[in-house]
């Protein structure tokens, strides 16, 4: 069901893999298309999803693995040193951003929770006095 997501140009999906994390699922997915192919990263936290094309590259054959930041893992390939470098950047950049993406946008939710159940205190204070 999640690779849907990661076939934007309804490209056939050479290959794929899954990391499971401990808040949120990784799905790497290769297409291609005339040669062009694709990776997309599709990072799914509890009911939010996310889907980040990480880079179009070709002749990919060096797997490695990145550590990302919180302990992280995501396996990946590349041409070249320099490409792998440059996507182990890329990729630990992006994970960062979702990580503090997610986290600001859960404090936003409380900060909302919060401010219904003070509005609700209130509303049963009201509600005393005019008894």
């Amino acid at each position: 069901e999640d690779l849907k997501y990661l076939d934007y140009k309804k490209e056939k999906l050479k290959s794929c893999f899954i990391a499971l994390l401990s808040d949120c699922v990784v799905v790497f997915a290769r297409s291609g298309f005339f040669y062009q192919f694709r990776y997309y990263a599709h990072v799914k936290f509890n009911e939010l999803s996310y889907a980040v094309d990480i880079a179009d590259h070709d002749n990919l054959e060096y797997l490695f693995t990145v550590s990302g930041r919180d302990g992280v893992k995501l396996t990946f390939s590349a041409s070249d040193n320099e490409l792998k470098s440059k996507i182990i950047l890329d990729i630990n950049n992006r994970i960062s951003d979702l990580s503090k993406n997610i986290q600001s946008r859960r404090r936003f939710m409380k900060e909302i929770s919060e401010k219904k159940d003070k509005k609700k205190h209130k509303k049963h204070k009201k509600h005393k006095k005019h008894k």
